[in-house]
């Protein structure tokens, strides 16, 4: 796990949003009363965006490009999204740093997910920057012993589905498997929620989820 803690500025973003259902970055405003909007919004907000795509900070994007392109710069890696504003701002980032990546979001058609698909397989692309939902199709991607999350998913199957698709069962190698988590966030509450004792369907980690933003939020 890599912890990342949010500046003062960032963290009264947060906050207010949290505490006050109300995002406000400079001169964005938007408020909520919806609960899940709200949970939504903070999570997108971890990834470093405000409601409407507005950018409020670069803090886990810098940290994801730093890892690929220095300790894991001769790896082939899956990185897993939960938003395509997050992932299509870390693919460009990658292409400027001459990483050879490619992004596949729930829009990238069958044929062309496939032949991108085929491309990691071989080597020719080193970095998959894919959204979670993707998963679900069941697509071999075991060239790489590598994943990270740059947003882990809320569902739990869909976690494990994410997990399984690096896994090669005719090899005997360790998976690295690495989560980028903003510290005292819903991000926070997300990962370990995941891995609490009990949780193996989404309603179980619903609850289990609101239940560490509440001991979170009381502390």
């Amino acid at each position: 796990v890599r912890w990342i803690d949010l500046p003062t500025k960032e963290r009264k973003v947060y906050d207010k949003l949290e505490k006050e259902f109300i995002f406000e970055h400079e001169e964005n405003y938007k408020d909520t009363i919806w609960a899940g909007a709200k949970f939504q919004w903070l999570r997108q907000l971890c990834g470093g965006f405000g409601p409407d795509g507005v950018k409020v900070h670069t803090l886990k994007i810098n940290a994801l490009v730093e890892v690929v392109t220095g300790e894991l710069a001769k790896e082939q890696v899956v990185i897993w999204f939960n938003y395509n504003a997050e992932l299509e701002e870390v693919t460009k980032l990658l292409h400027k740093k001459k990483v050879k990546c490619i992004g596949m979001t729930g829009k990238t058609k069958p044929q062309m997910r496939e032949k991108y698909r085929r491309a990691f397989q071989k080597g020719s692309i080193r970095v998959l920057c894919i959204q979670q939902a993707i998963a679900q199709t069941g697509m071999n991607l075991s060239a790489s012993d590598t994943a990270i999350y740059f947003s882990e998913p809320a569902g739990y199957l869909a976690w494990k589905q994410t997990q399984d698709r690096i896994l090669d069962l005719g090899q005997d190698s360790s998976l690295l498997l690495m989560y980028l988590v903003i510290r005292d966030s819903v991000d926070q509450d997300i990962h370990k929620a995941l891995r609490e004792k009990g949780v193996n369907s989404d309603k179980t980690l619903t609850q289990a989820i609101k239940a560490q933003t509440q001991t979170r939020c009381r502390i």
